[in-house]
């Protein structure tokens, strides 16, 4: 994901929305019906993100990866290759087109932050999902249901998944879990919690690897 923000200029196309999280599939890297990265294609998307974060849009953009690789080619015949290794692979597509991406912004001038939930921090910087919810963590019980619930700081993907600790939706948590992304669970009804939260204040229960 790269995150763009800009001061706003004058144009005739005033923006309606101020914040905005676009979703740009593989296929717009690529010349029509052919894999790989157009070059002319990258540059034609950063000139039109050029000019809508000079409007004064915040714009984080979500990357596809299909144009250099579709995890439906594994879906058959191809027992040698595990799911979670063809999500990696994936993942690492999503990145090669970022990647692309933000230096054709640089070039531009538009400031960009490059981020994947796999790690590779000489390329991009790793981030942690946060879930703010009614309660302060993770507890062994419902804490609403059973007053003598024991919350915990810190967690393990498998412990969640031994003691079927309801943290989120089994699906969303499973690709947590592939990407080893660290979940912070915490109450954002908290005084300032959100930003406790940011700052690594050490409310709530962390979910991360062994």
């Amino acid at each position: 994901m790269a995150d763009v923000i800009t001061t706003p200029g004058p144009d005739a196309l005033r923006p309606k929305y101020k914040r905005v999280l676009l979703k740009l599939s593989g296929e717009a890297f690529g010349h029509a019906a052919k894999g790989g990265i157009s070059l002319d294609e990258t540059l034609s998307i950063a000139q039109q993100i050029k000019r809508v974060v000079e409007r004064g849009v915040q714009l984080s953009i979500v990357v596809g990866g299909g144009n250099l690789l579709r995890g439906a080619q594994f879906s058959a015949g191809a027992a040698c290759i595990l799911p979670a290794t063809a999500d990696h692979m994936g993942m690492l597509a999503t990145v090669m087109n970022g990647l692309a991406l933000q230096d054709t912004l640089e070039s531009l001038g538009v400031q960009t932050r490059l981020m994947s939930a796999v790690k590779m921090d000489s390329v991009c910087e790793p981030y942690m999902l946060m879930k703010a919810t009614r309660v302060d963590g993770i507890y062994s019980e419902d804490p609403e249901k059973n007053p003598h619930a024991v919350r915990y700081d810190k967690l393990t993907y498998q412990k969640v998944i031994d003691a079927r600790l309801k943290v989120m939706d089994l699906s969303a948590f499973d690709m947590a879990q592939k990407a080893k992304l660290r979940i912070l669970v915490f109450d954002y009804k908290m005084d300032k919690a959100i930003e406790k939260a940011i700052a690594g204040q050490g409310i709530g229960t962390v979910v991360g690897p062994e």
